[in-house]
């Protein structure tokens, strides 16, 4: 009897998904998205006109944080071409909410995020776990550059260093791939950048008091930091870590994974990245389909005996501090 094997399986419910009409575009969608990011910018830019009143701000402050937040998924799915058919316009459209919208660069996002992709957690390869917080011994050497004896803490660094991670990807952005800023298009960046951080602070310094000023931007930074922290890291923290010399296939991009369970909340909050499984293996398809195709992939993976993970965001968050204490205990031991 003809068995097929398990990667003409999963060829063939690639195809099933494709034929059920999954992988078509939502303009619709992303048309009310783009609509609600912009007027959220407007309507927060014009709040720091109106009062000096510093609880005002605070609160404007977290709502520009949010919305900055909902721009940067709609900027994610731009580069990783689910909105428009044509790269160009998928590109050219991220760049504009990369820059103005939000400070940072499309092209170093772009291929920073394709190489996490291609070699999702995988050691020495995916940029996404080179941070100074551990989760397997082997990444010690290759990731973590302070003294070795404060990861033994790092369960609870983890956690306390959320804040900073908004100027971490700022800093990031702007000096891991200076290569890209050395043509037309990377210049152009530079300057979309440039003119989005003189609007921000032309409005907060010339509309608000120096106090209620810093204020407006130390809760916007902090604020920005926690939201980017807790919507990234129950995708792939905490998970297992693949060796540098394997190969990531279509498998460990399931088994890698960690899902979030879906609601509407939920799935607006974190920009759809809760269905994590489902867009790693269909990164370019719009987020709107994620719900259904979900469907498709947990009885496929059922069918299969493949490990589908997923949980609550409060569950993520105590599996990735339970990883990061055993290793921390690990390490505590060896010292």
């Amino acid at each position: 009897m003809h068995t097929i094997d398990l990667d003409e399986k999963y060829r063939l419910f690639r195809t099933n998904v494709k034929e059920r009409g999954l992988t078509k575009r939502t303009y619709g969608y992303y048309a009310l998205l783009a609509v609600f990011v912009g007027t959220g910018f407007v309507l927060s830019y014009k709040v720091l006109t109106l009062t000096d009143n510093v609880w005002v701000q605070v609160g404007n402050a977290l709502f520009f944080s949010f919305v900055m937040m909902q721009g940067a998924f709609l900027a994610h799915d731009l580069s990783h071409g689910q909105v428009f058919h044509r790269k160009g316009l998928n590109r050219f459209f991220g760049s504009g909410i990369w820059g103005l919208l939000l400070g940072g660069s499309e092209a170093a996002w772009y291929e920073r995020h394709n190489e996490h992709h291609e070699h999702v957690n995988q050691n020495g390869r995916d940029p996404d776990i080179n941070i100074p917080f551990l989760f397997k011994q082997n990444q010690q050497a290759g990731t973590f550059s302070f003294n070795p004896r404060i990861a033994q803490y790092q369960h609870i660094l983890f956690f306390i260093s959320l804040p900073v991670w908004y100027l971490s990807q700022l800093l990031t952005t702007w000096t891991e791939r200076p290569h890209l800023f050395r043509s037309p298009r990377g210049s152009i960046e530079i300057m979309l950048a440039v003119v989005h951080f003189l609007v921000l602070f032309f409005l907060v310094f010339t509309n608000l008091s120096l106090m209620t000023g810093f204020v407006f931007l130390a809760v916007h930074v902090v604020t920005t930091g926690f939201y980017m922290g807790l919507a990234f890291a129950p995708n792939h923290k905490g998970e297992d870590i693949i060796a540098e010399d394997s190969e990531v296939t279509w498998v460990e991009q399931i088994t890698s994974t960690r899902n979030l369970y879906p609601s509407f909340f939920i799935f607006h909050l974190f920009g759809g990245l809760n269905y994590q499984v489902e867009h790693h293996l269909f990164p370019g398809v719009s987020r709107y389909q994620y719900p259904k195709i979900q469907k498709m992939v947990q009885a496929f993976c059922i069918e299969n005996n493949i490990r589908y993970h997923q949980t609550t965001w409060v569950g993520s968050m105590k599996e990735i501090y339970i990883a990061l204490k055993i290793e921390a205990e690990r390490m505590k031991g060896a010292a």
